[in-house]
């Protein structure tokens, strides 16, 4: 359980990380 959960969570942080980056490289000026 507590493995599954871990799992999820690095996911999810893998996630968000590339949500940020998507978002930085629209704002880019280039």
């Amino acid at each position: 359980m507590f493995a599954q959960q871990q799992h999820h969570q690095k996911q999810t942080t893998k996630t968000n990380k590339n949500k940020t980056l998507n978002k930085q490289a629209h704002e880019l000026p280039f």
